[in-house]
């Protein structure tokens, strides 16, 4: 699964994230929308301004598919195009996919379909060396990956979760299964967050998508409990706990103020489609909108937290979305002549607009808060002596959080 030589890798990759992200700091550490009126002091102003004068379909193209050619200023084309290098990770090279007899996917969705069959090509290697033991898939859920696992290796096989209805899915999904193997996985209900299960020195152990500090306390577990390897993926990053942060020493000498905001960025650092890309830039519209005029007609000068209002409010005019989210704060909701002459009227136009462009330029630090993120954890274990590889496993346009962890005793 690893490669020795990404050992120096990691900590210069780190290094160079923590660098880029220390520099540029002001920009992603707090939400646009939060420091109203101060908004845009953290920007540029020549950075607003080039894109600014861009459409949606324009904007959509830059953050989609990497085009800067309409980007006319030379230090954003710079923060561009160093960000995009240092999101760059390898894709890892894998053997050719197993083959599964078709009740291995029956009910699976396309998404764990594609991260079962990819994970299973990267264990192959290891499984065959003779070095494992036993299988052990932290976070498992109805225990699709362990079943299929079940259906290629000869070897013990858990699936740890605390949601005990999913489990019994698993265990019903399991009973109508032809291969013995396959139904012989072994559920063990547990809060994971609370103590990590002993597991023989001989165990691979697996966490895919592992849920906020899950994830790290998976890692100092294997490193504990000596595990023969382990394979882990992230996700839901803003549910770590900051005790679960900054984790290597590398980490403690190089912190970056990792604040809620900041890490609910890296759990969304993923590229959206045209439709969803558009349809969230309306979203945006509509809350900074909303915001505005609380502040400005109803004097709420400190920040009000509203919560998502139906997805077909969105798609109409303003109004409708700002009577239903005043009603629900407990705001006087005025006529809608007044709400929709205040969506257009020029000054706040041009303010949202501006807002969402700062937004833009800040969403490009969120898949390196991810990737700073990560190395930090493959660095907590490296200095424990593993080897270690951080790569991208999964194509990120089906399954999002793509980067996985891997990890070797020597």
């Amino acid at each position: 699964m690893t490669n020795s030589t990404q050992q120096p890798a990691n900590q210069q990759r780190f290094d160079e994230v923590y660098t880029f992200l220390h520099e540029h700091r002001a920009l992603w550490e707090e939400e646009v929308l939060t420091r109203y009126p101060q908004s845009l002091d953290a920007f540029p102003e020549d950075w607003i301004e080039v894109l600014a004068r861009l459409s949606l379909e324009e904007l959509f193209a830059l953050e989609r598919h990497r085009s800067y050619k309409l980007v006319d200023s030379p230090s954003l084309l710079d923060f561009f195009e160093r960000s995009d290098q240092l999101a760059t990770i390898n894709h890892i090279r894998l053997p050719e996919e197993p083959a599964f007899p078709a009740e291995a996917f029956q009910g699976v969705s396309a998404k764990k379909q594609h991260e079962i069959l990819r994970l299973a090509a990267a264990l192959e290697t290891v499984i065959a060396s003779g070095s494992v033991s036993s299988i052990s898939d932290y976070g498992g859920g109805i225990g699709y990956l362990a079943q299929a696992l079940g259906h290629l290796y000869a070897l013990p096989i858990r699936s740890l979760d605390r949601d005990q209805a999913l489990q019994e899915k698993g265990r019903h999904r399991q009973a109508g299964l032809r291969s013995v193997r396959a139904a012989s996985v072994r559920y063990v209900h547990c809060d994971l967050t609370d103590a990590i299960p002993d597991e023989p020195k001989g165990s691979l152990c697996l966490g895919l998508h592992t849920c906020g500090s899950l994830a790290p306390l998976l890692l100092q577990a294997a490193l504990e409990q000596q595990h023969a390897c382990l394979l882990n993926f992230g996700c839901c990053y803003y549910k770590t706990e900051p005790r679960h942060l900054h984790l290597s020493e590398r980490a403690k000498g190089r912190r970056l103020n990792l604040t809620a905001p900041a890490l609910t960025l890296a759990s969304r650092s993923h590229k959206e489609s045209k439709d969803a890309f558009l349809l969230s830039k309306r979203v945006k519209r509509f809350r900074y909108t909303l915001h505005l005029f609380l502040y400005h007609e109803l004097g709420q000068k400190h920040f009000v937290s509203v919560g998502n209002s139906p997805r077909e409010l969105y798609r109409g005019d303003f109004a409708p979305y700002a009577v239903e989210q005043l009603q629900r704060l407990g705001f006087p909701a005025p006529d809608k002549r007044t709400l929709e002459q205040f969506f257009s009227t020029r000054a706040i136009e041009q303010q949202v607009w501006r807002m969402t462009i700062a937004n833009i330029i800040r969403f490009q630090a969120g898949r390196l808060l991810e990737l700073y993120v990560l190395f930090d954890r493959a660095l907590l274990l490296e200095e424990a002596g593993l080897r270690v590889t951080v790569a991208e496993y999964f194509d990120q346009r089906i399954s999002p959080r793509n980067v996985g962890i891997s990890a070797e005793r020597g």
